[in-house]
């Protein structure tokens, strides 16, 4: 892996989730035909995903699928009977990581098992690193030039300050930001939510560098008259998956984890400072033409995650003086908004990564301040990296979309890179250029972009006694399935009726007042809609 550069901070590899293994063990996904005993789990979304999250979903029209649902415990035991260790699974792709002897001779064959697959070894690179401090006083302090260049004064001058969405972020080590004044705001408030590691697979995140906390930093902290982020009353999750003292060769796979924990506890969005290149014996193993959206695990878990709903911002990577040159995965995913750097007088910034993809788009989407920016560790100091210009676009988009919480991830990302300096004329250098937030949020307000319509609408709604759930599609046959829940997630009501050609369903509302969630099973996807009544 290779980190975009950044002061006074190291990006790291991933360890090993258990002990005992010897250091370069051969991994392999085994990949499952389906998830076996918790396919049932779909009539309850409220079994596999958080109040939270389905809050969202409903309010965003993001569908839920099997992908959601858990991998199969009974898989994975038997997985572990052939004497395999398994170190992790993803519910999104339905694999286990698995390492031990002959894997592919004792899996190949089980009626669960749709194909297995090498896992390709990675090093991670330790970016330079610089300090500086900070001199001047303003009402940002040393972070004005970085906020205001991107219009987010306006937001904050509206009160949008991230007060309601929830940010992932997914780093390596937080260190200093459980004790450091900068971040007492945000403690003070109950701001962090939670925190995660998936290198040791406990809650300890404040370990192994402080790469994490300066890029929280950029958007939570706040230092007197010398320091402001870019959402300072978002709420945090705070996950590490990258780990200083060992190479393992799965890194992105726990990358891909700690995105599925992002969805699963309702989070909006996913900021990375993280970037992705590998290696075998000094010759790169990912090729260039590899980038192209479709290729890389972690690209394709960061589409995944925007699929489920998540605004996925992600560094463009720091190669701009390097023999590679171009951007690192996941930022080559079409709905991964990619980040690259500029300096303060708004000039590329020499070191940021360049694109296109191997497809040949725009790449990097939008940039911010990459080179001198402002960040908060023991003082306020400066730093380079497109590491740092990440954030500031992830807290952004949070105080943005606070404005606007109807829209879904996907309107919020194109208003952003629409708002941008060069949108008509985008290089490969800045891409679509620096985002206006003053404008995208104008933008929104005209209705220039629309929310995907459901197939169905729900009249009247506020709900009164009964309700009626009239389904747009003459195309829309067979059987459908409906369930009511409250917001606890206990479920109300449940009914399947047989559509032909499209209709009417009237539906006998729950008799006590309050916020509910439709749910309405159609094929194999789940459409969910908050109620009220």
């Amino acid at each position: 892996m290779k980190l975009p550069y950044i002061i006074g901070v190291l990006f790291f590899s991933l360890s090993c989730l258990t002990s005992g293994m010897a250091l370069n063990a051969q991994s392999y996904r085994v990949y499952f035909s389906d998830k076996g005993e918790n396919a049932s789990m779909l009539a309850n979304p409220y079994s596999f995903l958080s109040a939270k999250a389905i809050e969202h979903k409903a309010r965003r029209n993001t569908t839920i699928d099997a992908s959601d649902l858990p991998v199969s415990k009974d898989y994975v035991k038997q997985l572990e009977g052939l004497d395999l260790e398994v170190k992790l699974y993803s519910r999104w792709f339905n694999y286990a990581l698995v390492e031990g002897e002959d894997v592919e001779l004792k899996v190949t064959g089980l009626p669960f098992v749709k194909r297995v697959e090498k896992v390709k070894q990675v090093e991670s690179y330790p970016a330079e690193s610089i300090t500086g401090t900070a001199t001047t006083q303003l009402m940002y302090g040393e972070s004005a030039n970085q906020i205001e260049m991107v219009k987010g004064d306006y937001l904050h001058n509206l009160n949008n300050l991230g007060q309601g969405m929830t940010i992932a972020v997914i780093d390596g080590g937080f260190q200093g930001a459980d004790v450091l004044p900068g971040f007492d705001s945000l403690w003070m408030n109950n701001r962090i939510l939670g925190t995660h590691n998936f290198i040791t697979n406990d809650a300890n995140v404040y370990v192994d560098g402080t790469h994490g906390a300066h890029v929280l930093s950029i958007m939570g902290a706040q230092v007197d008259s010398m320091f402001l982020g870019t959402a300072i009353r978002a709420n945090y999750w705070l996950l590490k998956s990258e780990d200083q003292s060992t190479e393992k060769a799965y890194e992105m796979d726990n990358w891909l984890l700690a995105a599925e924990f992002a969805d699963s506890v309702g989070a909006d969005i996913i900021t990375s400072s993280l970037g992705y290149n590998e290696f075998v014996d000094g010759i790169g193993d990912i090729a260039y033409s590899e980038l192209d959206g479709n290729t890389t695990l972690i690209t394709n878990a960061a589409d995944k995650a925007a699929q489920k709903g998540l605004l996925v911002v992600n560094s463009n990577g720091n190669e701009g003086n390097s023999n590679w040159k171009y951007l690192l995965a996941p930022a080559d995913g079409d709905s991964v908004l990619a980040v690259g750097g500029v300096n303060e007088w708004e000039g590329y910034a020499t070191f940021a990564s360049q694109g296109p993809t191997a497809d040949n788009r725009i790449k990097p989407d939008v940039s911010a301040r990459a080179q001198g920016t402002a960040y908060v560790g023991t003082e306020v100091k400066r730093g380079n990296g497109t590491s740092f210009s990440c954030p500031i676009i992830s807290g952004m988009a949070a105080c943005l979309w606070q404005q606007y919480p109807s829209k879904t991830n996907m309107e919020i990302f194109e208003a952003i890179r629409m708002s941008a300096s060069q949108y008509y004329s985008p290089n490969n250098e800045i891409g679509f250029g620096i985002p206006n937030f003053e404008m995208a949020s104008w933008s929104l307000s005209q209705n220039e972009f629309s929310v995907n319509p459901r197939p169905f609408k729900v009249f009247p709604n506020p709900i009164q006694d009964e309700f009626s759930v009239q389904f747009d599609s003459n195309e829309i046959n067979g059987e459908v399935e409906l369930a009511i829940f409250d917001i606890s997630g206990k479920k109300i009501l449940q009914q399947k009726v047989e559509l032909n050609g499209g209709s009417n369903i009237h539906i006998i509302a729950p008799e006590e007042a309050g916020t509910y969630i439709l749910s309405i099973r159609i094929g194999d996807k789940i459409h969910l809609q908050k109620i009220v009544k």
